[in-house]
């Protein structure tokens, strides 16, 4: 839309509310190729994108505050969820130092029917993708943590694709937990101390994300 001023003609802009000016013929090379001028057109882009940056920055500190120093049961059980598969990472640490040579042997109560030397030094431990299954393992649990953590206290009536995304996570990680410990005995007759401990942690995240889950599927499908 145009409006005459003066000698120039102001064109508002409907998407943005700013105002340009269009200049004459004569004007138009110092204006650049679409022939509009506003000096004051780049400080409102400045300060609005200032503006942006702090609500960015302010929305940013709010969340940091609640996951901090928030109560909620839903946070706290995320927090369990995240500590649980921090523990299992940190078992896994163990025996990725073994299986890439750092360790000559893994520590292990001195117990019978722990033998995580035979086991996590087969050739099965490193037939994915050519990689010790301990740093595959530590890498999963890093993306089931990153999962808990994302979003806000009350994500699942904000954000409820990530409970939703959370609880399939952390129930794919209990599958394979399970079947890694069944294979175990069945092809060593024997464990692993670290890989029970990984997995043990594992089931016990399950119960946990049952309710933020649950709460964030009715809100989707409303």
């Amino acid at each position: 839309m145009y409006r005459q001023f003066g000698n120039k003609e102001v064109v508002e802009n409907d998407f943005s509310g700013v105002r340009l000016w269009q200049t004459s013929d004569s004007q138009l090379a110092s204006c650049g190729s679409l022939g509009y001028c506003d000096p004051g057109l780049r400080g409102r882009v400045w300060w609005q994108a200032m503006e942006l940056i702090q609500k960015n920055k302010q929305k940013s500190e709010a969340l940091g505050s609640e996951l901090r120093h928030g109560s909620c049961k839903s946070l706290r059980r995320r927090r369990g969820i995240f500590g649980l598969f921090l523990a299992a990472s940190a078992s896994m640490s163990v025996i990725a130092l073994y299986q890439l040579g750092i360790l000559k042997r893994v520590p292990e109560p001195p117990l019978p029917r722990f033998a995580s030397d035979n086991i996590t030094g087969s050739a099965r431990a490193y037939s994915l993708l050519a990689t010790p299954d301990a740093v595959l393992a530590i890498g999963s649990y890093a993306a089931t943590m990153t999962l808990a953590a994302m979003g806000s206290p009350d994500r699942a009536n904000e954000q409820p694709l990530l409970p939703i995304a959370l609880a399939a996570k952390v129930g794919f990680d209990a599958a394979v937990a399970a079947k890694y410990t069944l294979d175990e005995w069945r092809k060593h007759r024997s464990y692993c101390f670290w890989c029970l401990f990984a997995s043990a942690a594992t089931f016990a995240a399950v119960p946990l994300v049952i309710p933020e889950a649950r709460s964030a599927l009715r809100r989707f499908i409303a």
